[in-house]
């Protein structure tokens, strides 16, 4: 067994799923590379988040949403400031989206302080949650955000617009939060996803989850091991949204993409 990992997470999981190359690149030689603008702007949204639910778990009160506000552009600043992915060809209009960045950021916060955060009565806050699966030699790991003294995980999500049906039903998450918290609190938890759009909107999304749900989990992560241990390991499907210069920031060194294709950016830009 290659000693590169020693869990397995939902976005390691997801990242194998959609391509193992950019997995290789990330996990095994070590390659991380800085979030997008629109990841900066989640980490501004969450951060928001973050700094009323600690709180409240002691005052059992939200904040005043403009110290929500406060907190959302702090985290955005600082996940910029860490570093962030520009792709190529785009960088003259990058200055412009970066100071709209900071708005959409406040943005969402607000929306999640006038919709969301009422709602919840913390217990546990970026709780890091890890345990063995029968049949992995390695634990399942997962960072909830926060969890209700109902029993309810709501799992924060910023995006451009609505989600679809189907993007919350396929989605990790669910299935290895809810293992882990019956595991490490002896709970049966109930989740949803709380998606918060850049125009304000706020769409609940409660997720049916079963044990049964796991074991095609457990399924995945046996083959991201099996693939570790063959070393071989393949690229997105052609023409997958991921896999092109402006999502993926290993394109432009990725073996599996033609040299006249990576020139032709590269002049282009």
């Amino acid at each position: 067994m290659p000693e590169m990992i020693d869990h397995i997470s939902p976005s390691m999981l997801s990242l194998f799923c959609r391509c193992q190359e950019a997995f290789r690149r990330r996990y095994i030689e070590g390659i991380k590379l800085p979030p997008g603008i629109a990841a900066c702007i989640g980490t501004g949204m969450h951060k928001g988040a973050e700094a009323n639910h600690r709180q409240k778990m002691g005052s059992g009160c939200d904040l005043p949403v403009s110290d929500i506000q406060d907190a959302a552009r702090d985290g955005y600043h600082k996940a910029v400031s860490d570093g962030i992915f520009i792709p190529a060809g785009e960088e003259a209009g990058a200055s412009a989206e970066l100071s709209k960045g900071v708005d959409t950021a406040v943005s969402l916060a607000t929306a999640y302080a006038r919709h969301v955060a009422p709602r919840i009565r913390p217990v546990a806050v970026e709780y890091k949650m890890e345990a063995a699966v029968e049949g992995l030699p390695v634990p399942l790991l997962g960072i909830i955000d926060v969890l209700d003294e109902s029993g309810w995980c709501p799992d924060l999500k910023s995006a451009g617009r609505k989600w679809p049906e189907s993007k919350a039903e396929g989605n990790l998450q669910p299935p290895i939060y809810h293992y882990l918290l019956k595991v490490t609190r002896g709970i049966e938890a109930s989740m949803s996803f709380e998606v918060i759009t850049h125009k304000g909107d706020h769409q609940p999304i409660p997720v049916n989850v079963r044990d049964d749900d796991l074991a095609p989990i457990v399924a995945r992560a046996k083959g991201l091991l099996h693939t570790m241990q063959s070393g071989v390991f393949l690229p997105a499907e052609p023409g997958h949204w991921m896999c092109g210069p402006k999502w993926c920031g290993y394109w432009h060194s990725c073996s599996f993409i033609p040299n006249y294709k990576k020139c032709a950016r590269s002049n282009a830009a």
